[in-house]
């Protein structure tokens, strides 16, 4: 296991701009609904805006 200095709060938030800027596609499903989507995701379906992925389902 590794052993980190960072706090978990700080984890989450690299964790959170890796996701976020990468340029492959990333989506989070809950029971078959959209939670998360980065902006590859959001590009790849010709999207303008992941409010309007969240609101199609």
């Amino acid at each position: 296991m590794l052993k980190s200095n960072m706090s978990h709060s700080q984890l989450d938030f690299d964790f959170q701009q890796i996701i976020e800027g990468s340029l492959d596609t990333n989506i989070i499903l809950d029971n078959r609904i959209v939670v998360y989507a980065n902006k590859a995701c959001i590009n790849l379906l010709g999207l303008k805006q992941k409010k309007i992925l969240l609101e199609k389902l």
